[in-house]
């Protein structure tokens, strides 16, 4: 399935817009893989922690489009440009900890609050550890939830001098491997996937 204008749009202007971190946003590639994910797993309610400018959320609307798609992005000036592009998704101006513990909350004094579905996690790599708890609280049993980045460019298992990014992600990658609910993928600069489990 080819990819939307919209999405070559996206890209195109994520670039121009910001030449030194257009590599956040995810390849048309791998925007193929998880449309594809998208498909098979075919979610009413998305969570996508670090947004961007929107490629990826747009991708997500355009694989689900009956899903509900929440971004959060902790940087107002982005969020702007995110509620531009992609102006059905429902954007959070606030850091990850923040919206997993408030929304966790919320869904506890809320027996109405729909969980999610499928979740893609593309912020700051040394709190993917934290996420990985926290997001067990919002997300539906035998959910999708996607760690993007996860070999950091090759150096997570180098034997060279790590970094502390590489670090985290290592032993992030080593807990979450060991409890044998998660797959890794050596694509894309590393994905993870993992299936919640409630029990």
């Amino acid at each position: 399935k080819h990819l939307s204008t919209r999405l070559h749009d996206i890209h195109a202007d994520t670039k121009l817009r910001y030449p030194h971190l257009h590599h956040q946003q995810i390849s048309p590639l791998q925007a193929h893989f998880l449309a594809f994910l998208i498909g098979l797993v075919k979610p009413k309610k998305i969570l996508e922690l670090g947004s961007f400018c929107g490629y990826s959320a747009a991708l997500f609307r355009d694989a689900a489009p009956q899903a509900k798609v929440h971004c959060v992005e902790r940087d107002s000036g982005v969020c702007e440009v995110l509620r531009v592009n992609v102006p059905e998704a429902i954007v959070h101006n606030t850091t990850c900890r923040n919206f997993l513990q408030q929304t966790a909350t919320a869904m506890r004094g809320d027996s109405n609050w729909e969980p999610f579905d499928f979740c893609f996690v593309d912020a700051d790599k040394r709190g993917y550890a934290e996420y990985g708890e926290l997001v067990r609280g919002v997300m539906r049993d035998k959910s999708i939830v996607v760690y993007d980045n996860v070999l950091f460019r090759d150096t997570v298992y180098s034997d060279e001098q790590q970094s502390d990014i590489a670090r985290s992600l290592r032993s992030f990658l080593d807990h979450k491997l060991a409890q044998g609910d998660s797959v890794l993928l050596p694509a894309f600069d590393g994905l993870l996937l993992e299936q919640i489990n409630m029990q």
